[in-house]
């Protein structure tokens, strides 16, 4: 009896529960705007939709390369028709996603590119870590700076020193 009560729970959360690696939604629009260089607008329907790529992270403001990063996005991007598979939403209400440009994966470009780090914490394989290895290894985009801080730990350092004055 137990077994089949542990095999009817299992297939009912299998039933219910999204697949990891299946978008809950894919979307086809127009980038509007290129906000960092890791986050963007597109218009789809005539609906706007904030889309923040899924795995990487790129430069904040006020980092060094954050101009560098997000027009090098806007340069691939900007003005074009795009196809995002959203795999979720942060904590802003902006949906995660990777990012197609005529079947080139845009998150990935950014990182052999070296405009943006592989975003440990959310990258579900080893292939963003070992691209952005390479990037690294040729000092490409921000990696020409050897002391490059991660945009987690810039704001993490941020956070600390603005709550550190009170």
């Amino acid at each position: 009896m137990t077994n089949r009560l542990t095999l009817l729970i299992a297939l009912m959360a299998a039933s219910i529960l999204p697949a990891a690696d299946k978008p809950k939604e894919v979307l086809t629009g127009k980038v509007v705007e290129v906000a960092e260089g890791d986050m963007m607008t597109i218009l789809v329907d005539q609906k706007k939709h904030i889309i923040r790529l899924n795995a990487i992270d790129a430069p904040e403001n006020g980092q060094p390369f954050f101009k560098e990063s997000r027009d090098a996005l806007s340069k691939k991007v900007n003005g074009k028709a795009v196809r995002v598979e959203v795999i979720g939403m942060d904590r802003q209400g902006r949906e995660i996603g990777d990012l197609t440009l005529d079947g080139e994966f845009i998150n990935e470009w950014l990182l052999k590119e070296g405009w943006a780090w592989n975003f440990v914490k959310y990258s579900p394989t080893k292939r963003f870590a070992d691209i952005e290895k390479k990037a690294y290894d040729a000092k490409k985009g921000l990696w020409a700076d050897p002391d490059a801080e991660s945009p987690w730990d810039y704001r993490d350092r941020i956070f600390k020193e603005k709550h550190s004055k009170k």
